[in-house]
């Protein structure tokens, strides 16, 4: 929780990149979701948890935003379909990715495994998206969130299938306990992560 919009997300405002209703998808506590609203558009952000969702109208409140913000899934998007033009982090005209990468950044590298590129280039292609870019850049993170789930425990049983089947391969697990023990050593809790950056349109 960095209590602030991610940086790609506020360039690609800038960049005008944003257009028509934008769907925040995973929107978490809702912070791209307010911020982008502030910023004149017009967005719905969505979250599978209603505790997420909840604090994120709080948040909303707390900023004097009115803002959309719902309990929906993601892999479904039930009662929400072709409603939106741009979609941040899923999909409909324009799609913004922003995913765990690969490499590292000061050392951190993403605990639970990343997909691999062409994996990803694959799917996008079977389901019609044109790839426009595909990059790297950087997220920020909670550096104690990170800690806090290694401390009390990673339980593989309690991931998402596709999260739970990157982290059984080979190394992951061992790779995980060295990012979490680098993470300890640092003392800022905004730490930079390695993330790919897709902007794809629809075919």
């Amino acid at each position: 929780d960095i209590k602030d919009a991610q940086p790609r997300i506020k360039e690609l405002a800038a960049y005008g990149a944003l257009h028509g209703e934008i769907l925040d998808i995973g929107c978490g506590l809702g912070e791209n979701s307010i911020y982008l609203t502030q910023q004149g558009l017009s967005v719905t952000g969505l979250d599978f948890s209603p505790s997420a969702i909840q604090q994120a109208k709080q948040r909303a409140a707390a900023a004097s935003v009115s803002v959309t913000l719902e309990v929906a899934d993601a892999t479904t998007l039930d009662g929400w379909e072709g409603r939106f033009d741009t979609v941040v982090d899923s999909a409909v005209a324009r799609w913004f990715i922003a995913c765990f990468g690969d490499g590292s950044v000061n050392g951190i590298t993403m605990p639970f495994g990343v997909q691999d590129p062409e994996e990803i280039r694959g799917v996008l292609a079977e389901a019609h998206w044109n790839i426009q870019y595909f990059g790297r850049t950087t997220y920020l993170g909670s550096r104690a969130a990170f800690v806090g789930a290694a401390l009390a425990g990673i339980d593989p049983e309690q991931m998402p299938a596709d999260m739970r089947e990157r982290f059984a391969r080979p190394g992951v697990a061992a790779q995980a306990q060295q990012t979490f023990e680098r993470l300890q050593q640092l003392d800022d809790d905004m730490i930079h992560m390695p993330f790919f950056n897709i902007v794809a349109e629809r075919g």
